[in-house]
C-alpha cells in the first residue's frame, strides 16, 4: 500500500523503505524488528541515566535554590533588624546566623525552592537522555523537552557549627556587620540607632546576596545514596517518557518495565 510507505518515508526520513511481495512475513519481521529496536534503546536509555552525575544536579539545584531564596526572603530579616530598637552587632549577627540557619528541611518554602531547580535539571537531563536514547536507535527525535520530571528529595541541613564563633557562617557576617558599620573597630554589644542599624542592615544583605550568587560553596557530605536514590528513579522516569514517547505504543514493553 503506497500510503504507507509514504507514511514510513515521512517518519524514517534516512531510511530506505524496501517492498516485500509477502506481506505476513514482512508484518512479522517488522515487528520482530521494531522489538529488537526498542530494547536496544531501553538498555542505551539505561546506559545514558547511569552516567549522568546526580549528586552533581542535586549540589546544582541546592545551591541555585539557596541563592535565590537568600535574595528572595532576606528582606524580611532586614526589615525585622530595622524595626527593632536597641539592638547591638551581635544581636544582628545572631539574626542573619538564624536566617541561614532556617533555610533547612523544616522550611516549605525553601524545601518547595530546592525541589523545583531540582526537577527543572532532572527534566531537562531525563529528557535529552530519552531523545538521544530514540535518536540513536529510531533515527529519529522524539522532542522530550516538554516531559516534567519530579523525583521527591530530602534536603540537607546545615552544619550546625557554621553558625558558631569561628565557623564559616559567622566569621563571614561578623565581617559583613563591621563592613557595613563603616568603623575602624566596631562594639558588639553596643546598642544601633535606627540610622546605623539601617545602614549594617542593608549592607550586609547586600554582602550576603553577592556571596551567595558568585562565592559560596555550601559544602556537602557524602552524596553516595542520594546519588543513587536519584539515578534508580529516574531510570523509572525515563523508562516512562520513552513508552510516552514511542511510534507505536506496544503493551509488552508495560509489563516488562
Amino acid at each position: 500500500m503506497q500510503w504507507v510507505k509514504r507514511m514510513l518515508q515521512s517518519v524514517f526520513t534516512e531510511a530506505e523503505i524496501v517492498e516485500d511481495r509477502e506481506p505476513s512475513y514482512v508484518v512479522a519481521k517488522g515487528i520482530a524488528l521494531y522489538a529488537q529496536a526498542q530494547f536496544q534503546t531501553i538498555e542505551n536509555l539505561k546506559n545514558k541515566i547511569e552516567q549522568l552525575s546526580f549528586s552533581q544536579l542535586y549540589t546544582t539545584a541546592d545551591s541555585d535554590a539557596t541563592a535565590h531564596g537568600i535574595k528572595e526572603l532576606v528582606p524580611r530579616i532586614v526589615n525585622d533588624i530595622k524595626g527593632s530598637s536597641d539592638i547591638s552587632g551581635n544581636l544582628i549577627r545572631d539574626k542573619f546566623c538564624s536566617f541561614i540557619k532556617g533555610l533547612n528541611p523544616n522550611n516549605k518554602e525553601f524545601c518547595n525552592l530546592v525541589q523545583s531547580h531540582l526537577d527543572d535539571l532532572l527534566s531537562k537531563a531525563v529528557n535529552s537522555a530519552v531523545d538521544n536514547a530514540i535518536q540513536e536507535i529510531f533515527k529519529i527525535s522524539v522532542k522530550a523537552s516538554n516531559v516534567r520530571v519530579q523525583i521527591k528529595v530530602p534536603i540537607i541541613p546545615w552544619d550546625s557549627s557554621s553558625f558558631k564563633e569561628g565557623g564559616a557562617w559567622y566569621d563571614l557576617f561578623s565581617k559583613w556587620i563591621k563592613d557595613a558599620s563603616g568603623r575602624f573597630s566596631f562594639t558588639w554589644d553596643l546598642p544601633r540607632d535606627l540610622h546605623e542599624r539601617t545602614k549594617i542592615a542593608d549592607g550586609t544583605k547586600e554582602s550576603l546576596i553577592l556571596f551567595s550568587e558568585h562565592e559560596m560553596n555550601l559544602g556537602y557530605p557524602d552524596l553516595s545514596d542520594i546519588n543513587k536514590y536519584l539515578c534508580n528513579c529516574a531510570q523509572h522516569e525515563a523508562l516512562k517518557v520513552f513508552y510516552s514517547k514511542q511510534l507505536f505504543k506496544t503493551t509488552f514493553l508495560r509489563t516488562r518495565y
